[in-house]
């Protein structure tokens, strides 16, 4: 697995027949274009799908985005067929590339990648899609309702964005979870957008107890979930009269000692502002924001001080 992860700095080079990975090295992994039997995508990938079980996300930060589309005609389900007129473009970067035939082979399971189960959803319908109301706690239920979940949950990776009504409009986190004894056994891509549909789609990945990340106490979902429970959103983006909202939360996280937007969020619930600090500002943080406008009003971060 990890020989097939390529480094920041690869480049994909794509003609009429083919695509060529180039690593940083100089060696090459050359692919069929005619082996290209689909295309997803979500808020920031694009998912190219081969056959022979190769699977490569590519980030949509690192790709002219229009580009892309126009050089391909297809849907998620069809063939695509590419137009003869794009003949060559470079990307900069590549997340990674997945599940290559032969060395997933190789590897005989050891990485404990179940790849067909990447290739089928489980849809799961958000019962509720205001999140003033909802908030985390519905959207997990919505997920129990379908999927089993580990006893123990954790994630440092959650973006939630919504209206100013509170309708969600989309959701993107990635879950761990892990046995009684704190094993990884099963990650979960949980997304969803209300353009294309008004059902959460969770991609479920096996680990079995072989994955490397370990169980962080101060990263488990409930600490998250409890914070959003505690923060009245709806009467903190009032004052911002604006139409595209999001909370954010990517773990443990640093602030210095800059009390400017920072809340602290205790065990029991209860939020206060700081006026100063003599020691840093560091735990888990839900940032609340603007899209689009982060630079221009500060986000507010709550953070844990339990």
């Amino acid at each position: 697995m990890k020989k097939e992860l390529f480094e920041m700095g690869s480049q994909i080079e794509m003609n009429d027949n083919q695509l060529t990975i180039t690593k940083q090295t100089g060696s090459k992994i050359v692919l069929p274009l005619e082996k290209l039997i689909k295309i997803k995508e979500n808020k920031k990938w694009f998912f190219l799908f081969f056959q022979e079980n190769t699977f490569i996300p590519v980030s949509k930060d690192a790709v002219e985005i229009e580009l892309f589309r126009q050089s391909i005609k297809g849907t998620k389900t069809k063939p695509l067929v590419w137009k003869p007129t794009v003949t060559l473009f470079a990307l900069v970067t590549i997340a990674g590339m997945y599940f290559v035939g032969n060395n997933a082979v190789n590897f005989n399971g050891a990485l404990a990648w179940k790849i067909n189960e990447w290739k089928t959803d489980t849809k799961v319908k958000l019962k509720n899609d205001n999140f003033y109301s909802t908030k985390l706690t519905g959207i997990i239920d919505s997920v129990k309702s379908k999927i089993k979940l580990e006893p123990y949950l954790m994630t440092n990776d959650l973006e939630i964005r919504f209206a100013k009504d509170g309708t969600i409009t989309s959701i993107e986190t990635y879950i761990y979870g892990y046995d009684k004894n704190k094993k990884l056994q099963s990650g979960y891509l949980v997304y969803y957008d209300k353009t294309k549909s008004n059902k959460i789609t969770v991609h479920k990945q096996h680990w079995n107890g072989e994955g490397t990340t370990k169980y962080e106490p101060d990263n488990d979902l409930s600490i998250v979930i409890n914070m959003l429970n505690s923060i009245p959103v709806e009467d903190e983006v009032k004052q911002w009269n604006e139409d595209n909202l999001a909370v954010m939360y990517k773990g443990i996280r640093s602030w210095g000692y800059n009390t400017t937007g920072i809340h602290f969020i205790g065990e029991n619930g209860k939020i206060s502002i700081p006026s100063s600090m003599t020691t840093e500002i560091i735990g888990p943080t839900i940032s609340l924001y603007i899209l689009g406008k982060e630079n221009m009003i500060t986000p507010k971060r709550y953070v844990f001080k339990p």
